[in-house]
């Protein structure tokens, strides 16, 4: 009879459950966390801009400065129509230099000017990566700072520009951890959302002051939905990547690639450690590129 009793028993129950035969029920049953808990970040990507404008010159610290002086706390750029005239390593070691000067066809009969504008981004990607233009080739650039929340985000893109006058992403990113310039939704390039996950990872290491421990976050990604000729709406991706990791996705008939330099917060925090850095803020850096220019 208790064999008949435990057999139905295992029928009608949803969850299984062994009959009591010496069963441990309050054995602690452990979850390991995800394999992107252990992740490392990739190097640094990092850029900033000098612009040559109307004959006068606007480093990037010198328009932060302007920024404050007439209290702006947003400065979008954008460049049209460029032609690349430089692309190679700069000056400082470890950098790479990507010149745009103005390409704008002078009034017939004039000459081109002598002193045309110009924007120089210097800039570094992680280890096999580099921006997908071409010397000679038309391109457009949007470069952001933004200091809005105190912090300086910092960001940039570059479009290429067609003989029909549209245009269609090359290169984007978001290097700086404190937020983001270019908002994901309507308006973004091709994210819908870009958010933040925390998936309970472990500690990566304690901060040699002592202040906090850091810990992995992933990125979940949602591109945006598109808009067929016949009005049909056809869903965006959606992924997670954590630091190092990438995602290649189409988007509007483009095949870019996403690539998660780190994703990370701290926990752990000390509050006795006096310094500006906000060791609350959930922090992360990524870029989009060309899937074919990619390693």
């Amino acid at each position: 009879m208790r064999m008949r009793l435990c057999a139905a028993f295992l029928v009608l129950s949803t969850v299984l459950v062994g009959c009591p035969e010496g069963d441990d029920d309050d054995s602690t049953r452990t979850i390991p966390p995800p394999a992107g808990c252990d992740l490392p970040a990739l190097s640094n990507t990092r850029f900033s801009f000098h612009l040559h404008f109307g004959g006068e010159e606007y480093p990037q610290a010198g328009l932060l400065d302007l920024m404050e002086e007439f209290d702006v706390d947003v400065f979008p750029f954008t460049f049209l129509p460029g032609i690349v005239t430089e692309l190679g390593p700069a000056e400082e070691p470890g950098l790479m230099a990507i010149t745009l000067t103005d390409n704008t066809p002078p009034p017939e009969g004039e000459d081109p000017p002598e002193d045309p504008n110009w924007i120089r981004i210097t800039y570094e990607l992680p280890l096999g990566y580099d921006l997908p233009v071409e010397l000679n080739q038309q391109v457009a650039s949007v470069t952001v700072l933004d200091v809005s929340s105190g912090d300086l985000v910092a960001a940039f893109g570059l479009w290429h520009e067609l003989e029909d006058g549209t245009f269609q992403l090359l290169f984007m990113a978001e290097p700086s951890d404190a937020g983001l310039a270019f908002q994901p939704g309507d308006a973004h390039p091709m994210f819908a959302s870009v958010e933040l996950r925390d998936r309970a990872c472990p500690n990566l290491y304690t901060l040699p002051t002592g202040c906090a421990s850091a810990y992995n976050l992933s990125t979940q990604f949602e591109v945006l939905p598109e808009e067929l000729e016949d009005g049909t709406v056809i869903d965006g991706d959606s992924f997670e990547l954590w630091p190092t990791e990438h995602r290649d996705f189409v988007y509007a008939g483009l095949e870019l690639r996403a690539v998660n330099v780190w994703s990370f917060a701290f926990r752990e925090i000390d509050p006795e450690c006096n310094n500006q850095y906000d060791y609350s803020a959930q922090r992360a850096s990524f870029f989009v590129t060309r899937t074919a220019n990619a390693p």
